[in-house]
């Protein structure tokens, strides 16, 4: 979490009513301060990008906390549905946070609790469901590729392999040619010895 440090910091809950809006449509590499460094145009103090835990990346949506309720209102009214950062954001106040249900009576699930902050809006819940599709989609196209670099490895393999046989037979037929010529070398040897015991004889 990033907070303005000429803002005065993040409003904190119980003194302040906190206005808090949703932004969605973030991109996988961004850093708090770079949401930050934007809405500061329209008063905004704080921003929460929601992160993956094991790469740290952006699930794509976080969570800004305004200094005025018009601050909210224009960012809403000005960059809902336009392109920032380079893809098209969705900015909407953001749901009131959970009432907690400890002492009313109701069992609560165990390891469940209270996460004490905004939730999105409800009209953006499919927002998370297209990041899952897209991340499925970008396994299934990682999984297509890896298959294709498998059977090309597995051809350029059987490639080697039949190179590898043809230079042994060519290795084979130097050898033969080797022995031929030897052979013919020594024929001609022969024959040469033969000339000359003629030329003496004559």
């Amino acid at each position: 979490m990033v907070e303005d440090s000429n803002g005065g910091g993040a409003v904190e809950e119980g003194s302040v009513e906190v206005i808090t809006g949703f932004v969605g449509g973030l991109p996988r590499e961004i850093s708090d301060e770079e949401v930050l460094e934007k809405f500061k145009e329209y008063e905004g103090l704080s921003v929460d990008v929601k992160r993956f835990r094991n790469t740290l990346q952006s699930r794509g949506y976080g969570f800004v906390v305004f200094r005025t309720e018009e601050g909210l209102k224009r960012a809403i009214d000005e960059l809902h549905e336009t392109e920032v950062f380079g893809r098209e954001i969705s900015v909407e106040r953001a749901l009131p946070k959970p009432e907690s249900t400890k002492g009313k009576g109701r069992r609560r699930r165990r390891g469940r609790r209270d996460s004490g902050e905004a939730a999105a809006p409800e009209g953006d819940q499919s927002f998370l469901y297209e990041q899952v599709d897209t991340l499925l989609k970008e396994k299934a196209e990682i999984a297509q590729e890896n298959a294709r670099l498998l059977g090309e490895g597995r051809t350029m393999a059987k490639e080697l392999e039949i190179l590898g046989e043809t230079a042994a037979a060519q290795a084979k037929k130097c050898k033969d040619l080797e022995k031929k010529l030897k052979r013919s070398e020594e024929k001609v040897e022969a024959l040469e010895a033969e000339l000359k015991d003629l030329q003496k004889g004559g």
